[in-house]
């Protein structure tokens, strides 16, 4: 058994695995800054060394990566993982509304309540705002 898996949860070889890891837009499924210091990311890995000993195959995880600003990353927690793509996707957004985003109605940016203007399109937070 294999402990490669694309995305679909099917199982590959180690080349193919290394081949579609090399390319980020298949690699990254979300990355929300929540805040300017709080990223939540969710990838996919494809790497489950335990798929011989276990049912399921926790190949995507979300982490919030933790920055003192833009360049300085202080942590990196995950946060949680997913068998499939569908999971994966629907647990981002759950973590990213439990940590309070809300997005500009404009431009879809995720905002922060310290902000004064939306970050993405420059709309004014009080016409901006939506949970």
């Amino acid at each position: 058994m294999s402990n490669y898996f694309d995305r679909t949860g099917r199982p590959i070889e180690l080349l193919e695995w290394a081949r579609l890891w090399e390319d980020a837009d298949y690699r990254i499924l979300h990355k929300t800054d929540v805040t300017p210091t709080l990223r939540i990311v969710t990838v996919w890995e494809g790497f489950w060394p335990y798929a011989v000993l276990e049912e399921g195959k926790r190949i995507f995880h979300t982490a919030a990566i933790h920055r003192l600003n833009r360049d300085t990353v202080t942590e990196v927690e995950i946060l949680d993982w997913w068998d499939t793509e569908d999971e994966a996707h629907a647990g981002h957004a759950r973590h990213v509304f439990e940590r309070g985003a809300a997005f500009c109605k404009r431009c879809s940016m995720p905002l922060d309540p310290a902000w004064t203007a939306c970050y993405g399109c420059g709309a004014e937070i009080d016409e901006a705002w939506h949970p």
